[in-house]
């Protein structure tokens, strides 16, 4: 078996942390909810989403959306 392990920025999107808290900010309007209050949530979950505490990507932004106080749906 043969693995590739990476992080997404700095690595595969090029910029720092300017350019991430843009992306982060996206996604939390994209999700319906407060962009910066997402941005902080995205950031604070650094720790968990690397270890796959809260599952795959659509679990993991369900958390982060909810901490928000957003309510996600499938689509």
């Amino acid at each position: 078996m043969k693995v590739l392990l990476s992080d997404l920025f700095s690595t595969l999107v090029s910029g720092g942390d300017a350019e991430r808290d843009v992306v982060n900010a996206r996604m939390g309007a994209v999700l319906g909810v407060d962009a910066v209050a997402f941005q902080r949530a995205f950031d604070a979950s650094s720790y968990e989403r690397f270890i796959g505490a809260y599952g795959d990507l659509p679990s993991t932004l369900r958390v982060i959306v909810e901490r928000c106080g957003g309510t996600p749906t499938n689509e």
